[in-house]
């Protein structure tokens, strides 16, 4: 099983082959080293699936017998957050560290922002926790073939979203044109049994919303949520795509329109129609091709709070293109 950021333990298991000619007489020790990310509390080993003694101190396992055939020998290294301050002994950066999930140094998906909120715990899993298993099956990405022959997504773009060609696998535009739709569970008479009311998450910015300012007005994003964040989905019936709209909760018969002759980059708004039923050119605008997201989690992903966002941690070693810091100004 592949090591995933709600683990605790992370289990080695060594098929040890001995030929028959090659079994011993005599007793020998094998050695294996007890990384330094681990913690001797909860630390076991087995040797075909009888506990072997733990050490107490130093950096080996040590197991010294007679070697028979096959023997299995299977070790739990337990596996937590923790950091380490940056190599500076100058006042303004003792507070700056780095975050590790056992081996991995994580790195949070970030632009600009990199100060991280303790909430005064020394413990990194108080305010680093692992990302909620679901989520995974909420990811999407967005498209519309207005153009022959040419798929646009819809991507986050500064502060706004926009319209733009089908971005490069591993790409920065990939992960910017990933979102996840949540949905938000209610009882009001205004919404079809058929329709769900969501959220919209940019991937990379978790905790951000897409909001609308209202008709005729480019979509944004924010931190606050409110009647504007929160849309009904409407699927259409298509024999060759999974179509949805997007329509404001807020504001009735009024949808996230890419506009029927948008330009590369050209910005989504909230407008409206009354006889958007009937509008085939309307309808064109509104509905988006819902396919899974251009981007995923890592399976060892984690949410990081911080004071004016939250921060989306991964191993750096599987980041391709995007922007992000392995270093972060914790505070309390």
């Amino acid at each position: 099983m592949p090591l995933t950021s709600w683990d605790t333990n992370l289990q080695v298991s060594l098929n040890i082959n001995i030929y028959p000619n090659k079994i011993s007489t005599q007793p020998t020790t094998l050695k294996l080293r007890v990384p330094s990310w681990t913690n001797l509390t909860g630390l076991s080993a087995t040797l075909n699936g009888k506990p072997l003694p733990t050490p107490t101190s130093g950096t080996f396992f040590a197991i010294n017998q007679l070697w028979g055939r096959k023997p299995n020998v299977t070790i739990k290294f337990p596996i937590s957050i923790r950091c380490e301050n940056i190599q500076d002994d100058r006042d303004e950066y003792q507070t700056v560290k780095a975050f590790f999930f056992g081996p991995y140094l994580l790195a949070g998906l970030t632009e600009e922002d990199w100060i991280m909120k303790s909430g005064n715990s020394s413990s990194p899993s108080d305010w680093i926790v692992p990302i909620p298993h679901n989520n995974k099956y909420e990811l999407v990405s967005l498209s519309q073939n207005i153009r022959i022959f040419t798929e646009s997504f819809i991507m986050k773009s500064n502060n706004n979203l926009v319209m733009k060609g089908s971005p490069k696998p591993g790409s920065v535009e990939a992960m910017h044109a990933t979102f996840r739709i949540g949905r938000l569970f209610s009882t009001s008479s205004d919404v079809h049994p058929e329709e769900s009311l969501v959220y919209i998450e940019p991937f990379a910015f978790p905790g951000a919303l897409v909001e609308h300012q209202g008709p005729n007005a480019p979509l944004t994003i924010t931190r606050t949520p409110g009647n504007r964040t929160i849309f009904k989905v409407i699927t259409w019936l298509d024999d060759k795509y999974n179509k949805i709209s997007l329509a404001s909760k807020s504001n009735p018969n009024c949808f996230i329109y890419s506009g029927s002759n948008y330009t590369d980059g050209d910005s989504l708004k909230l407008m409206c129609n009354e006889n958007w039923k009937s509008n085939y050119k309307f309808q064109v605008a509104i509905s988006f091709i819902k396919k899974e997201g251009l981007r995923e989690y890592n399976p060892i992903s984690f949410l990081a709070n911080g004071v004016n966002n939250k921060f989306l941690l991964e191993p750096l070693m599987s980041l391709q293109d995007e922007n992000y810091s392995v270093y972060f100004n914790v505070t309390a």
